[in-house]
C-alpha cells in the first residue's frame, strides 16, 4: 500500500553544525508544509534516528562525524528496508564516481550551495518525487 504525499514528508538532517542543521530546516519548512523533521549531530546519531524515527529522506553533511555520508548511504542501500529512502548529500559532486545509479533514478542529489532557496526546493521536489513514484519500485541497483 503507497503512503499518501503528506505521510512522507518525514526529513532527518545529518550535520554536525547545529546552525545549518536549522537553517536548513527552516528552509524546509518553509517548500514543505506539514514537514516533519528529526536531527542527528553524527552518523552514528543519524543510523539511530533513521531506526527510529523513519524518515523518507535524508539530507546529510558530506563528511558528518563517526560515519560519513557514503558509509551512510551504502548502508542505507544495503538495508532492504531502506532502500527507498531518498538522500541529499550537502557537498559538491565528488570526482569520484559515487552512487551513480542511485543518482540517475533520483535517490541521491548532491547539494553544493543550502542556502540557495531555488536549489534546495529543485532537491526537494526531486526527492518527494521519488519517494513518491520511484521509490516504491525501485529496481536493484549495485551489487555484486
Amino acid at each position: 500500500m503507497s503512503q499518501k504525499l503528506a505521510d512522507k514528508r518525514s526529513f532527518l538532517i545529518a550535520h554536525s553544525n547545529g546552525i545549518i542543521s536549522q537553517a536548513v530546516a527552516d528552509r524546509i519548512k518553509a517548500h514543505v508544509s506539514s514537514a516533519q523533521i528529526y536531527f542527528a549531530n553524527d552518523g552514528m546519531d543519524a543510523t539511530m534516528k533513521v531506526n527510529t524515527s523513519h524518515p523518507n529522506i535524508i539530507i546529510v553533511e558530506r563528511f558528518l562525524p563517526k560515519l560519513d555520508a557514503i558509509k551512510l548511504i551504502h548502508w542505507g542501500l544495503e538495508t532492504k528496508s531502506l532502500r527507498s529512502l531518498a538522500y541529499i548529500i550537502l557537498s559538491e559532486i565528488p570526482n569520484e564516481q559515487q552512487f551513480v545509479d542511485e543518482v540517475v533514478l533520483g535517490g541521491v542529489q548532491f547539494l553544493e550551495d543550502w542556502s540557495n532557496d531555488v536549489k534546495l526546493a529543485q532537491s526537494l521536489s526531486r526527492a518527494l518525487n521519488y519517494i513518491t513514484h520511484k521509490g516504491r519500485s525501485r529496481p536493484e541497483v549495485g551489487g555484486d
